[in-house]
């Protein structure tokens, strides 16, 4: 069982370095429009970005409005492998919010400028978003295969659109990523990590039946990580 100490070191840890510790940006499945996360006004369409593709990420995230959201995720080139959706708990069906599952699988890659060396991270919820950061990851993978001696060269894309129409009549949106030409990295370039989570078993105290009454039944015991100091929305 975790005692005080457990907690306030965990939240010590998450307060310092909370998310990504950097800016993150994705694209708007229902209007086609790439924006910085923190940022909804200034699009992003047409700009040019590296990607590291190395450092790509997956796992889980919980993303809940007016709330900062949950990642559990790892680096796939360390072999890490996401975590069974049973293991997180709130596994309830009936007590989603809004009927929707709170957990969703999810994708993380890191990109850089070329100009300005910054790094930013697209967060990835949707189908059409993951397919994009794998496309990019076998593109890198193939490249190296083909030519060893370019272990640090990334492909340069251009953020790009493209769209079909649902069975719903409803225009969708999705990434396309297409490399430019591969360009070598910059030794200066930050790295990126997953956030720091660490997993607490957290067990709630059910609340004592009143005199006459059937006791209530005991909530399950759940895995519930601390929550990345990161704003962020409900992914599409």
């Amino acid at each position: 069982m975790p005692n005080e100490l457990d907690f306030l070191r965990n939240f010590a840890a998450t307060a310092r370095r909370g998310g990504f510790s950097m800016p993150g940006f994705r694209l708007d499945g229902t209007n086609g429009e790439y924006h910085r996360i923190a940022n909804k006004v200034a699009k992003m369409n047409g700009e040019r970005w590296a990607a590291r593709c190395p450092d790509a990420m997956s796992g889980w995230q919980r993303v809940e409005r007016g709330r900062p959201p949950l990642y559990v995720i790892g680096r796939i080139a360390d072999g890490y492998e996401p975590l069974p959706r049973a293991e997180l708990g709130e596994d309830r069906e009936d007590l989603w919010p809004h009927g929707k599952d709170p957990w969703a699988a999810a994708s993380f890659l890191p990109f850089w400028n070329p100009e300005t060396r910054e790094v930013i991270v697209f967060h990835a919820a949707n189908e059409g978003s993951k397919g994009a950061i794998a496309n990019l990851i076998e593109a890198y993978v193939n490249n190296v295969a083909a030519h060893p001696e370019q272990t640090d060269f990334d492909p340069l894309i251009e953020l790009g659109v493209d769209s079909y129409e649902s069975k719903h009549g409803r225009r969708i949106y999705f990434p396309i990523f297409e490399t430019i030409e591969w360009i070598e990295r910059p030794a200066a370039i930050r790295r990126v990590g997953p956030p720091p989570v660490k997993m607490l078993e957290l067990t709630a105290t059910p609340p004592q039946p009143e005199f006459g009454t059937a006791a209530a039944p005991a909530k399950s015991t759940e895995l519930r990580s601390f929550r990345a100091d990161m704003d962020d929305e409900l992914p599409f």
